[in-house]
């Protein structure tokens, strides 16, 4: 008979109004030690055993750690995060120094492979890591990593094919895809420089408009408020929609 079956029995017998010392007896003639009984007992008269009322307080100990998690997962999660953003944009502009440095040696063609391979293998790379293997910090930089380099060959495809544009309708273009890749991974890093872009193109536009009533360069100038606004309100929405332990602050 298993210890379940024995309890069972046990409170049935309590219920039917034998007495604890018959129960000891009884189980005493079954080679039961004393301490084994009591436990037993308790276990049939409804009281929690000793290994049951010890778990509850373990579990109390860290309601909020997850297993595995070090104590400082909070500053763990803000510097490895920081890092990895930072080493992201070494790489970017080191990547973007070296295509410049080569620049008149190199074909218009193979500059295009080298910036659309250098930005599909950046985003493949960073939502594989991310999203499939739980790299959340290495993906993120990769990520953002994808994003530099996509901003970097809006500039360069623009000065390839001499387009006549201004600066900040550059950087309207670059805020635009970049908000679409932040919205579709809903990763913070890249959403908070869109911010960042918006800004760029938003004082450019300022800039220019200073200069000029030109029509076109007031739609430049109002358009970026515009999308600031809904980026702004984006990245509220998605802090907003996640629970608590799972929301990203730095």
């Amino acid at each position: 008979m298993d210890s379940t079956q024995l309890v069972d029995r046990i409170r049935t017998k309590l219920e039917e109004g034998a007495s604890k010392e018959a129960i000891f007896s009884k189980l005493l003639e079954y080679d039961y030690d004393v301490e084994t009984i009591q436990e037993i007992v308790k276990q049939a008269e409804g009281e929690p055993s000793q290994e049951t009322a010890e778990e509850p307080q373990k579990n109390s100990e860290s309601p909020s750690k997850k297993e595995g998690q070090p104590e400082d997962e909070d500053n763990g999660f803000n510097f490895l995060e920081i890092v990895s953003i930072l080493g992201a944009v070494l790489v970017g502009a080191g990547v973007i120094s070296l295509v410049a440095a080569n620049w008149q040696e190199t074909s218009d063609t193979l500059r295009l492979t080298f910036i659309f391979i250098g930005m599909l293998g950046a985003y493949s790379a960073g939502g594989y890591t991310r999203f499939r293997k739980d790299m959340v910090y290495t993906g993120d930089a990769l990520l953002l990593l994808g994003n530099i380099v996509f901003g970097a060959g809006i500039f360069l495809i623009g000065q390839i094919y001499n387009l006549q544009i201004e600066w900040p309708s550059g950087f309207m273009l670059w805020t635009l895809g970049s908000l679409v890749v932040g919205m579709a991974t809903r990763v913070y890093p890249i959403l908070y420089m869109t911010l960042i872009l918006l800004f760029c193109s938003t004082v450019g536009g300022m800039m220019l408009v200073a200069d000029e009533t030109d029509g076109y360069l007031m739609f430049m100038n109002i358009l970026p408020v515009a999308l600031t606004v809904a980026v702004g309100g984006s990245v509220w929405w998605l802090q907003s929609e996640l629970p608590p332990e799972d929301k990203q602050t730095f």
